[in-house]
């Protein structure tokens, strides 16, 4: 097993997330309240969502304990994304990781 990473690491992290039901109205149509402006903009799909410090705080914890580096402090950079999307196939995380370094320690 690799050992943990000691150095500085970078961790980017996009979340996809099901609209909640109550976000549309009687005729199935967003309300307007949960429209985005981005999306007019030409970002489709792209609105921040959830609780961005507990989404954060949940993923460095799981790498922690899966042992990717030994403390949280050494992430020196968390970039995020969330998004709204109505794929069931997307809901979810995707975690990229990297460091300054060679990951795995000779």
């Amino acid at each position: 097993m690799p050992r943990a990473e000691e150095g500085p690491v970078t961790v980017d992290a996009t979340f996809r997330f099901i609209r909640p039901k109550s976000h549309y109205g009687p005729d199935g149509c967003l309300r307007d309240k949960f429209k985005d402006a981005r999306v007019s903009l030409g970002q489709t799909g792209a609105q921040a969502c959830g609780d961005g410090d507990n989404l954060e705080k949940a993923v460095l914890d799981a790498l922690q304990a899966k042992g990717v580096y030994v403390n949280d402090i050494q992430v020196w950079d968390f970039r995020r994304k969330s998004y709204w999307t109505q794929d069931p196939e997307l809901e979810g995380v995707t975690i990229r990781l990297w460091t300054d370094g060679p990951f795995e320690k000779p």
